[in-house]
């Protein structure tokens, strides 16, 4: 029987000409819940929670359903498997990892969040755009000022490139590993973007 990191089914991209949400047009591994999930993992000392993680979060990896992972593990160092992970190699997504947990460090991860949205706001904007153009036949006459200014000031006549690797909406996987008993539960998070 095979064990949970082995099993491999293939997937099926949703079609993105639909009204589907973007969120939604993530890639997921097969029976494994939609991204924008939250997950607790509790049992006590080496019951395999970080075990359990590390093989869930490469699988949605395999997919490419995150373009950047962020870890907060002050233990991370101590066991090889977190460490192996927590290096990025062999991983699709890119991975920062904090050895430990501050407000500031969080608020500095959701403003990179913020930014890559609005990154992709703007890139969505700017290939509506170029596709109006190419659909015209390259016909300036067809296209408003706006657009033009679009087209010549922010894209040099030339098509956009998605600010992510996977060409989709970027897609964060944030991590809290053995926390419990630090700074992270005795703080007051209420100000928090």
């Amino acid at each position: 029987m095979a064990s949970f990191s082995e099993v491999q089914l293939p997937i099926t991209l949703p079609s993105l000409e639909n009204n589907t949400p973007e969120y939604l047009q993530r890639p997921v591994p097969p029976h494994c819940p939609l991204l924008h999930t939250l997950a607790v993992f509790l049992g006590g000392r080496g019951s395999g929670k970080s075990t359990m993680l590390i093989r869930m979060a490469r699988m949605y990896d395999k997919h490419k359903s995150y373009d950047r992972i962020v870890v907060f593990s002050p233990t991370a160092d101590l066991d090889p498997k977190m460490k192996a992970f927590v290096s990025g190699k062999g991983l699709f997504a890119d991975v920062t990892h904090y050895k430990s947990f501050t407000e500031a460090k969080l608020q500095d991860e959701i403003d990179i969040i913020e930014a890559d949205l609005e990154a992709w706001e703007k890139y969505k904007r700017q290939l509506a755009v170029w596709e109006h153009f190419v659909r015209s036949g390259h016909n300036v006459d067809a296209m408003s000022y706006e657009d033009l200014l679009v087209l010549d000031e922010e894209l040099d006549w030339t098509k956009p490139k998605s600010p992510t690797r996977s060409g989709m909406k970027p897609s964060t996987l944030v991590i809290f590993d053995d926390l419990v008993g630090t700074r992270v539960f005795r703080q007051d998070m209420s100000g928090l973007g």
